[in-house]
């Protein structure tokens, strides 16, 4: 096993499994500090569609059912926006930008 390594869009994965992205330190803890994403995480019908899709075997496959959830998806780019990996539109929406 080596350790991780960077895509061609500098994105760090884990080199047994490249479509595993890495979470950096940095990118950790700016979501723990943000309060929108506390404040999104008291929802324990969020929680526990969150923690759906960690406990199963396909996390992927259980990921696209779930976003089809208004409430996951807004975490989901409240995660983006704070990790820096999307922005948010003139419009409100949000654009991802690697």
């Amino acid at each position: 096993m080596s350790g991780p390594s960077f895509r061609p869009d500098g994105v760090l994965v884990d080199p047994d499994d490249p479509n595993r992205v890495i979470v950096t330190d940095e990118e950790h803890l700016a979501v723990r500090r943000s309060p929108t994403i506390r404040k999104m995480l008291a929802s324990a019908r969020l929680r526990r569609c969150v923690g759906f899709i960690d406990g199963s075997d396909n996390r992927a496959a259980a990921l696209e059912r779930a976003m089809l959830n208004p409430e996951l998806r807004a975490l989901v780019d409240e995660v983006l926006l704070a990790t820096g990996k999307a922005r948010r539109r003139p419009d409100g929406s949000v654009e991802f930008t690697g």
